[in-house]
């Protein structure tokens, strides 16, 4: 398992957050956590990036145990948050560099020309992220989280808000992750695109994870028709 979480908690304050949840993902798939808004999704891929650390329970990613100490990059992930921001001045190829050398890490001309075109906004590389709809920033975050070409990647309801046009672009992306062999997590509420693209599917409710189980199982067993949003 690329990502195994056992009896994860997490509370702030007298308020809990997430009670006692189990995660199973398997290398290369692409794995739906699905649940309304507050119901503890970003809360888990805080702590799956280690940008939180967990109250109690086991949590290892890439073989790290997230309770212990670590430093973050060790866990070679790629992340994207539910609303990545950017430097509205620089341009999407800037954006792309600058990002790589916050990592000591210099990448050159080809490589990122090549992550631009591959997420699709080569046209659009040279005009200033301040003018990119929500869609078009959306492409370049998950652009960003490939940089050092992760294992996994983390996306945090990265179709929310958007267009059919630019959800169906996303999805486009996440699908294609997957032919690169690379594994996806990814938190929704939109019951659609985990039908359209997902291996495995996760609900939480209330902090609480009520089912677990491949998408085709569930499918098979529930006759549950994917066609709208919690």
């Amino acid at each position: 398992m690329i990502i195994k979480v056992e009896d994860l908690n997490k509370t702030f304050g007298s308020f809990q957050a997430l009670k006692n949840i189990n995660i199973n993902v398997k290398k290369g798939e692409i794995y739906g956590f699905l649940g309304q808004n507050g119901a503890g999704k970003s809360t888990t891929i805080n702590i799956l990036t280690g940008l939180s650390r967990p109250t109690s329970g086991n949590c290892l990613v890439n073989g790290y145990n997230l309770s212990k100490k670590f430093d973050p990059g060790d866990l070679h992930i790629g992340y994207l948050p539910e609303e990545p921001k950017f430097y509205p001045w620089m341009t999407g190829f800037e954006t792309l560099r600058y990002l790589g050398s916050t990592r000591n890490k210099d990448y050159n001309k080809k490589h990122i020309e090549e992550i631009v075109d591959w997420i699709g906004l080569t046209s659009e590389a040279n005009r200033k992220v301040g003018c990119y709809s929500r869609g078009m920033r959306q492409r370049l975050g998950i652009g960003a989280a490939l940089l050092h070409d992760p294992e996994l990647l983390l996306l945090d309801e990265p179709s929310s808000a958007l267009d059919p046009e630019g959800r169906s672009d996303v999805l486009k992306l996440i699908l294609s992750l997957k032919e690169r062999g690379k594994t996806v997590f990814f938190s929704t509420h939109i019951l659609n695109d985990v039908e359209r693209v997902c291996d495995s599917v996760a609900i939480l409710n209330k902090g609480n994870i009520v089912l677990e189980k491949p998408l085709n199982d569930l499918l098979k067993e529930s006759n549950i028709i994917f066609n709208c949003t919690f």
